[in-house]
């Protein structure tokens, strides 16, 4: 299967460009070229910007794709313009969501109204009904934020798009190269032997996470499945720790038994009275995704990787 990557060269993409080359699928990825990777064999490269993707048009036809995995869509437009160049295609489609779609997620960063859930999240739940969630907070039009929306991506692939889509819906991922360090800010405390603090408020929330390469595998799966076609998957773990329990978890991996204080934190961005818990089991059942790195071997090496790699 011949299989072009946008983007693919940052966190899930290595991961995601391994297990199809170690399958036996022949690989081009397109990039800006901005980040150094170190590519199995045989993968193929067009350096570019998708801003410009027209001028690359010829070169990105010439590879031929039966599947086209589009890792970093932002806005509206990055469909509009992919979906034209492979038009006259007869590839598919994958693209790369979040679970910041869902009418949960507007109530968790007060962008919606209404009240507060702790429901678990499937395919058919809610979607935000206020567009460009981060418009708000940030005013410059040539910010990529200012035109960030996923629903509108969403709508485009599957409903305007000549290309038969799938829609991956992924979840709070860490892992080694993750460029947030999610674990950090509580490694951090740990390494200091200081006390870990949680406003209260934090202490029940719930929100969906992911392994990198776990994640990475999901994609993977969609790639190679048929069946994937005109779907959406939710993508995460099956168990989900509230935030204490997810501290804990932490504490335990890095065997530190420090007191939680419980401390009101006023800077608090988010509402935690509103979960953010996505069901996976669609994409378990219909593809047979699971976990291919158990829970703690990702815990280590992701502790690992952020004590040798702390942000700057």
């Amino acid at each position: 299967m011949n299989i072009l990557i946008i983007g693919g060269t940052r966190f899930l993409g290595p991961y995601v460009i391994k297990e199809l080359t170690e399958d036996g699928h022949k690989v081009t990825i397109f990039h800006r070229g901005q980040t150094n990777i170190e590519l199995p064999d045989g993968v193929g490269e067009i350096l570019g910007d998708r801003k410009q993707l027209f001028d690359y048009a010829n070169k990105l036809w010439d590879t031929n794709p039966d599947v086209i995995i589009d890792m970093f869509p932002y806005s509206e437009k990055d469909a509009v313009d992919l979906s034209a160049v492979f038009c006259s295609s007869t590839a598919r489609m994958i693209a790369l969501s979040s679970a910041d779609v869902y009418q949960a997620y507007g109530r968790l960063i007060g962008l919606e109204k209404g009240n507060f859930t702790k429901e678990v999240i499937k395919e058919d739940s809610p979607l935000r009904s206020i567009f460009f969630p981060y418009r708000s907070t940030v005013k410059d039009e040539h910010d990529w934020r200012y035109h960030y929306d996923k629903i509108l991506i969403e709508n485009y692939y599957m409903q305007h798009s000549s290309l038969p889509a799938t829609i991956l819906r992924l979840p709070m991922i860490y892992g080694p190269h993750d460029r947030q360090h999610r674990l950090w800010p509580y490694l951090q405390c740990i390494n200091q032997e200081q006390a870990i603090s949680l406003d209260p408020r934090e202490v029940d929330w719930r929100t969906c996470r992911g392994y990198v390469e776990n994640v990475a595998h999901a994609i993977a799966l969609a790639a190679v499945h048929e069946r994937a076609a005109n779907q959406i998957y939710n993508v995460a773990e099956e168990v989900n720790f509230s935030e204490k329990e997810w501290v804990e978890t932490i504490q335990q991996y890095c065997q530190s038994n420090l007191p939680i204080k419980m401390i009101k934190n006023e800077a608090l961005d988010f509402y935690p009275e509103q979960d953010l818990f996505m069901d996976s089991q669609k994409i378990r059942l219909e593809l047979g995704y699971k976990e291919i790195v158990p829970f703690s071997q990702g815990m280590l090496r992701t502790i690992q990787w952020e004590n040798e790699n702390p942000p700057v």
